[in-house]
């Protein structure tokens, strides 16, 4: 079975929830000062509510479209829900992984994942917000992965060489 990493939603969900909250707090409290439309508060609560809700549902969709897949001799990254881009590496073309972990990401334990390969002018593959252990396992099968196609690959260029 070939190992597959995730980005995790719970960045965008925690924004937008801080964002209703604010609405909430905000809606409430302008219409109690102005003494404005009291009666709706609870159904204009409940709206805002609603709204997060399927906000969250339509973040942890959107994110659930955006993974990076080991094949047997490439990594493969899978980004978009309509629109789907589909980006394959080979193994040993990779000349670097890269993994980064912004302030808010450590404390929430997420990396962001990048790819590089020789010849790309700028990062080949991006996956952020990936979890510290899904991102651990995936890169010690990755560096086998490399080693072995690396070793494949000198093996291959000696014999053309005799």
């Amino acid at each position: 079975m070939s190992k597959v990493i995730k980005a995790n939603p719970i960045k965008i969900i925690i924004t937008i929830w801080v964002v209703v909250v604010l609405l909430l707090v905000f809606v409430n409290f302008a219409l109690n000062a102005l003494s404005l439309y009291v009666e709706l508060i609870p159904l204009i609560s409940l709206g805002l509510l609603f709204f997060g809700i399927i906000l969250s549902l339509l973040a942890k969709f959107v994110y659930n479209h955006f993974y990076i897949k080991l094949g047997d001799s490439e990594v493969i990254s899978f980004k978009g829900v309509i629109n789907i881009r589909r980006t394959s590496i080979p193994f040993e073309n990779i000349d670097n992984v890269r993994v980064e972990a912004p302030l808010l990401s450590r404390i929430l334990g997420l990396v962001n994942v990048y790819i590089d390969t020789p010849g790309q002018k700028g990062v080949e593959v991006t996956l952020k917000d990936v979890s510290k252990e899904d991102f651990s396992s995936f890169y010690k099968e990755l560096r086998e992965k490399m080693k072995e196609a690396n070793l494949y690959r000198e093996t291959r260029d000696r014999g053309k060489n005799l």
